[in-house]
């Protein structure tokens, strides 16, 4: 009697069949646990991305809600389900007005070769078969081919080789798609996988691309670098993003770049680096993660005579260089290599957009959830 009424105080009411109702003493028929209120809400427990992964053994249908994401979710038996991921991802970003877009997931948009004669296989999603062309998804028809043979890119018989992989995920608005720079690459070729602006452009601009480094390719070799802007060495105002690997590759806060993603300015007679400040803020390649990078240059916000120049990872700013006297250039986009063709990686990379212009931190908050979603977290 005392147990019972303890329940009932509690607002708890079962009935014969084992029922639970909270809030209501006639539970629905189809439910083991109904809850009732008209004033008050379900709260389930509320955990980071980072508290969340070491959730062990996780139970299909275990539901929380993502501090980092600002969203319900639930566990399906294989990953982690998110509907605003799927609102995301849904409503897509063909709204942005880019210059250009490379999307391995648009099997449409990729020409690719067989390994056996080098004809193409038109868009067959023939898996590990090799890209040598790239074409850009729509407002664009342009096109991220090769210009030219490097030394040691090709295959067995002779044609280069940019491996393209696509996987199946369990989550339906999950892609995974890349073209990735050939595993036994040697890291003194570089790559001639790259698109030719047709007029040099020195004013703002957004990059982002979604992309990793190799990490069983560690040690990676000096300047190893996954994009770049110019294919010259004295080009001025260029940059490349990659890994510094060394202790004497630094950043403009004066510590060591070591293993982690850094991105690299040329300007007049100096040189520096970005990857981070010393308070946590940096993200080692060796992890071998997918991430998105956002490549920044811009007017700065109070001194309109300076430029700045800023790296973000995963839609978190990792450092800036607000003392440029003119915008970074772009006269190209080359892919799997840094700007003097001296050095590349092996790496993948899932999506390249091109803005001409410095978004909006509304706009480049929506293409960071976009991309996020896409390709995980």
């Amino acid at each position: 009697m005392k147990v019972f009424l303890t329940l009932l105080l509690g607002g708890f009411i079962f009935n014969l069949n084992a029922q639970i109702g909270i809030g209501t003493s006639i539970p629905h028929p189809s439910a083991i646990l109904d809850i009732s209120s008209s004033s008050k809400g379900f709260l389930p427990p509320r955990l980071t991305n980072e508290q969340r992964s070491i959730i062990a053994s996780p139970e299909p249908g275990l539901i929380i809600y993502n501090l980092d994401n600002d969203c319900i979710q639930y566990y399906n038996g294989t990953n982690w389900y998110d509907p605003c991921c799927e609102n995301s991802v849904s409503l897509g970003i063909d709204n942005f007005n880019y210059l250009l877009r490379l999307d391995p997931s648009d099997e449409t948009k990729l020409i690719k070769m067989d390994t056996n004669n080098g004809t193409s296989l038109g868009i067959s999603s023939i898996n590990e078969d090799y890209i040598y062309s790239f074409i850009s998804s729509t407002p664009g028809t342009e096109a991220l081919v090769y210009a030219n043979q490097p030394t040691g890119e090709t295959a067995t018989n002779g044609h280069a080789i940019f491996q393209y992989t696509k996987i199946t995920n369990a989550v339906s608005y999950k892609s995974t798609s890349y073209i990735s720079r050939v595993k036994n690459y040697s890291g003194s070729d570089a790559s001639g996988l790259r698109y030719d602006l047709p007029a040099d452009h020195q004013g703002e601009f957004d990059v982002f691309l979604v992309a990793r480094m190799d990490s069983s390719a560690l040690p990676y070799p000096k300047f190893a670098s996954f994009f770049s802007s110019s294919d010259n060495a004295s080009n001025s105002y260029s940059f490349q993003l990659g890994v510094g690997n060394n202790s004497t590759t630094t950043s403009i806060n004066g510590t060591p770049c070591t293993n982690d993603y850094y991105l690299l300015n040329y300007r007049k007679t100096s040189v520096s680096r970005l990857c981070g400040t010393t308070n946590g803020d940096r993200v080692n390649a060796g992890e071998g993660n997918l991430h998105t990078f956002n490549i920044n240059s811009s007017t700065h916000p109070i001194n309109p005579a300076k430029r700045v120049f800023s790296l973000f990872i995963d839609g978190n700013l990792v450092e800036s260089d607000s003392t440029l006297d003119d915008y970074m250039k772009i006269d190209m986009l080359r892919l799997f290599s840094n700007r003097n063709t001296s050095s590349g990686a092996t790496s993948d990379i899932s999506e390249v957009l091109v803005f001409t212009h410095a978004l909006t931190t509304e706009d480049r908050k929506t293409l960071n959830e976009y991309l996020i979603c896409k390709y995980g977290e």
